[in-house]
Order: structure tokens, then C-alpha cells, then sequence
């Protein structure tokens, strides 16, 4: 419980971030380390990804610093993912995707709080 509860947390932390004109490896760093600050290690991808005509269209990726598109800039009315993840056992991940205005992201769907299990 204390580990679903850490994940939604991290998640809302990347949402609640994003702003136009920031790199996405600041978001990237903000997100990580909140991880990484909760004792957790850190996990080795992205924290997001710009969205447009492919699923991963080029753009500002939400990653660490030493990737080139992590130092582009997100844009206002953009579209990216936010997916982070936390190493538990039997976990799983959640992308969610957000519209990024000049207050922060707004997520474009309803928000899944809680696991469904699908027998």
C-alpha cells in the first residue's frame, strides 16, 4: 500500500512540475529524485516523452541530462507522458498523458488511482 501510495505520489509530483520552457531533464531530476530520496533505486529510462504523430515524436523526452532531447524544452499546449516507476515486486507502471499549460500539466484522462486486476 505504502509503495502504490509512493508511485501515485511521484506521479503527481511530474504532473504538478511540468511548465512550458523548463528541460525536460529538470523535470526529469525533480521526479528521480524524489524516488531516489524515498530509498528506492533509480530506474533506467525515461520519466516521459513528448507525444504528436508517433507515439514517441520527437521532441523534449523527460530524461536525464546527458540525452540531447532532454535538454529541448517542453512546450506550452504540448502533449507528453509522465512514467515514472518505483521497483517492487510485482509492480507495474502507469503513463499517464498530460497537456501542458502555463499552471502545469492537466492530465487528459481520468486518473487511475487504484489496481484493477483482470482475471
Amino acid at each position: 500500500r505504502e509503495d502504490r501510495r509512493q508511485r501515485q505520489m511521484c506521479k503527481e509530483t511530474g504532473i504538478e512540475i511540468i511548465k512550458p520552457n523548463l528541460k525536460g531533464y529538470e523535470i526529469d531530476e525533480k521526479v528521480r529524485g524524489y524516488i531516489t530520496n524515498k530509498g528506492y533505486p533509480s530506474y533506467n529510462h525515461s520519466t516521459g516523452h513528448s507525444i504528436g504523430e508517433e507515439a514517441h515524436n520527437p521532441g523534449a523526452l523527460i530524461g536525464t541530462r546527458e540525452s540531447k532531447l532532454a535538454n529541448l524544452e517542453i512546450q506550452k499546449f504540448g502533449v507528453y507522458t509522465i512514467e515514472p516507476r518505483i521497483a517492487i515486486n510485482n509492480g507495474g507502471s502507469i503513463e499517464e498523458m498530460v497537456y501542458v499549460t502555463e499552471n502545469g500539466g492537466v492530465p487528459l484522462s481520468r486518473r487511475q488511482k487504484e489496481l484493477y486486476l483482470v482475471k
